[in-house]
């Protein structure tokens, strides 16, 4: 008996239809915080104040924080069922054993790894853009709020 799939097939194209929003989102916000920022660096010249000092510290450190977060995000070990199903992939083919690798094939045709496959892959997207997206449009909204 197979397992029903965690999440729907529209809720996933949903959610992969998101992602040029998503990165849409993140390229106009970085674009907009460097406008506000290079100017500030530029003033600054060869011996930034204290607020200048302060605002690329905190670039530096949120680009760090963001770097290791995708990374972590993107290394996640993919589910306990797609594992186990490339398992017996592998082991059948290694036995040189037809039937089996049919039967797989039959499982993979009638299953719902391929979907789970889907699912983890677009998690990892996801989480992995997460944190430049928010880093992006926090630095945005705030800059821009010190502009006015």
């Amino acid at each position: 008996m197979s397992r029903k799939p965690t999440v729907s097939c529209v809720e996933l194209n949903q959610r992969w239809l998101s992602l040029p929003l998503n990165l849409w989102q993140t390229y106009w916000a970085s674009v907009e915080t460097i406008g506000y920022r290079l100017p500030m660096l530029a003033d600054g010249g060869l011996t930034p104040d204290a607020r200048q000092r302060a605002e690329t510290s905190r670039m530096v450190n949120e680009k760090l924080l963001a770097s290791a977060q995708s990374l972590l995000a993107l290394w996640a070990p993919p589910p306990a069922q797609l594992t186990l199903y490339w398992l017996r992939v592998w082991s059948a083919a290694l036995q040189a054993d037809t039937k089996a690798l049919e039967q797989v094939q039959r499982s993979w045709l009638n299953g719902s790894w391929p979907q789970l496959l889907g699912n983890h892959i677009l998690r990892a997207v996801e989480q992995g853009l997460r944190p430049w997206h928010q880093g992006a449009t926090a630095n945005a909204r705030r800059l821009r709020k010190r502009q006015r």
